[in-house]
């Protein structure tokens, strides 16, 4: 969400404006993201024979 003071001519404050944004698609990637790296940090540690991770 993105908020700006809206100001009069003079300088003096008469509001505010707020604009939000859906981020559902990013969230979902960074999401899917993090799983695939957790899939290859673990198929790595396997191949290496680490059966400690």
């Amino acid at each position: 969400m993105t908020f700006a003071i809206v100001h009069a001519p003079e300088g003096s404050p008469v509001g505010l404006l707020a604009h939000p944004r859906d981020i559902t698609g990013r969230f979902e990637h960074d999401r899917e993201t993090r799983r695939r790296l957790r899939e290859l940090e673990e198929e790595l540690a396997r191949l290496r024979g680490d059966a400690t991770r």
